[in-house]
């Protein structure tokens, strides 16, 4: 019997792709769209559910609509909105990798007897030493292997990866040759939960109580001027302050007295950070610690570093050369070559 597979069909062009590809292989394919808020958001809106009923309908698959509602707003949006509110600058994405789109997908393919399931992210799955690791994607413009530091051994035993091998280019061709979908249709390029009105916006309907006049103030205490509110900086940010004397960059933010701290360049670089919540794919061989380089945001260029495995869930990080704006809230994900060893949570700079 041909290996069933439960494709997540985001209603987009790449999961429709990795959908077509696996059917072509001889896969038994099930085609499920998580449904994670109201139909209003662009979390699979109403509209993506339909592009992704139509998609399966044209590859002759079933498809299936899952109620993730319930679970995206407690692994995704309420600590989304806890990190803004505790002064750290989240990054929801990993979260919604590891508890919603690898974690709820493939409890319900497990439920309906699928052997794996299968996404359109641009990553692969290589096995090193008797484990599994992500392995940075081909088409380094769309790798996203960095959101995907969270999953578990059993998460990349039962995962497929079919565009991990391919460029955009090629899923656009494979796409446009199978009518799979419109061709005008738009890439998602923000936080999907997040309104029209953007991340101000947002945070101002769900976080009011934080929307208040704070101060600016430097890194020797002086105080320079006010703010509207700290949850709308993080280290490192330059537009939005304002003040005469620049340029200012935000160095830190105090939540609790709605300060926001502001410095100069050089206050913003710093060699050495703490990780909290560190999952390993690839522990250290020998000893608690190993080379490798090391991204501090999904856009970051990877850099040397050393980093210490203290304890369970805890590591340091000591880079070569000092870095701009290491940032509370945001994963610090590190690789060997082109290959996950492991990431964590920025707790302090």
């Amino acid at each position: 019997m041909a290996e069933r597979v439960m494709v997540a069909m985001s209603g987009g062009l790449d999961s429709a792709v990795a959908a077509a590809l696996l059917v072509d292989r001889g896969y038994e394919i099930v085609g499920a769209t998580l449904r994670l808020m109201e139909g209003g958001s662009r979390c699979c809106s109403l509209g993506d559910i339909d592009d992704a009923r139509r998609t399966c309908e044209t590859l002759g698959i079933p498809h299936y609509v899952l109620d993730s509602r319930a679970e995206f707003q407690e692994a995704v949006i309420d600590r989304f909105l806890s990190e803004t509110e505790a002064g750290r600058t989240p990054n929801p994405c990993v979260g919604c990798n590891s508890k919603i789109k690898f974690g709820v997908l493939l409890e319900q393919a497990v439920a309906l007897d699928c052997d794996y399931i299968a996404t359109g992210h641009y990553a692969r799955i290589v096995q090193r030493d008797g484990r599994y690791a992500v392995r940075a994607g081909l088409d380094g413009t769309k790798d996203q292997s960095y959101f995907l530091f969270e999953l578990s051994q059993f998460q990349l035993q039962h995962t497929l990866f079919p565009l991990g091998d391919m460029v955009k280019d090629q899923s656009k061709v494979i796409s446009a040759d199978r009518n799979l979908l419109p061709a005008t249709k738009p890439e998602s390029q923000d936080l999907c939960f997040l309104p029209k009105g953007g991340h101000r916006q947002y945070l101002h309907e769900h976080l009011p109580h934080l929307e208040r006049p704070g101060r600016f103030v430097t890194t020797d205490g002086t105080v320079m001027g006010q703010h509207d509110g700290a949850m709308h900086f993080t280290i490192g940010q330059r537009r939005g302050i304002g003040l005469g004397g620049g340029p200012w960059y935000v160095t830190a933010i105090d939540s609790e007295a709605n300060d926001v701290v502001i410095g100069r360049v050089d206050d913003v670089q710093s060699r050495t950070t703490e990780l909290h919540g560190v999952r390993w794919m690839l522990p250290p061989a020998d000893g608690d610690e190993v080379r490798a380089t090391v991204r501090i945001r999904y856009a970051h260029e990877p850099a040397s570093a050393l980093v210490r495995d203290v304890s369970p869930g805890i590591a340091e990080i000591v880079f070569d050369e000092p870095q701009f704006a290491i940032t509370p809230g945001q994963a610090a994900v590190f690789y060997d070559d082109d290959v996950v060893l492991g990431g964590g949570w920025v707790a302090s700079r």
